[in-house]
């Protein structure tokens, strides 16, 4: 009801949420459009690309590894993440990744310096993970 209420006030324009607890699904639900270009419904598990919304989360989370003292700000990634460390990336650290600082946005599969990938690669985990290895 509260999305639908947030959608129809125009405060959202879509909404998916799924909250997961012990790897078991509790909450699947959406509600409004996809977006102004693509004014499909929103179903439950629709995914939505996120870029700069997800930066403040990751760095919540990867924070917390730290406080807990399973990761590491200055250890190289590829300590975390063996494959990560070719095609000239074995010095980059884990704070260098928060940072902006490794450079990582070559391996994304622009065609031209300055372009982005297309929306439908930069969505595909599999790709992604296989480009910045």
């Amino acid at each position: 009801a509260l999305l639908v209420r947030l959608t129809a006030s125009g405060a959202a324009m879509g909404i998916a949420v799924s909250v997961f607890q012990a790897g078991h699904l509790l909450l699947d639900v959406a509600a409004g459009e996809r977006g102004l270009a693509d004014q499909s419904a929103v179903h439950p598990g629709m995914l939505f690309p996120l870029f700069g919304c997800g930066k403040a989360l990751l760095a919540v989370l990867l924070h917390c590894l730290v406080d807990g003292g399973v990761l590491d700000l200055q250890q190289k990634v590829a300590t975390y993440w063996p494959q990560f460390a070719g095609a000239q990336k074995s010095m980059v650290t884990v704070r260098d990744v928060l940072e902006h600082r490794a450079g990582l946005s070559r391996f994304l599969g622009a065609s031209r310096p300055g372009e982005q990938a297309p929306l439908e690669e930069l969505c595909r985990w599999d790709l992604m993970v296989e480009r910045l290895a």
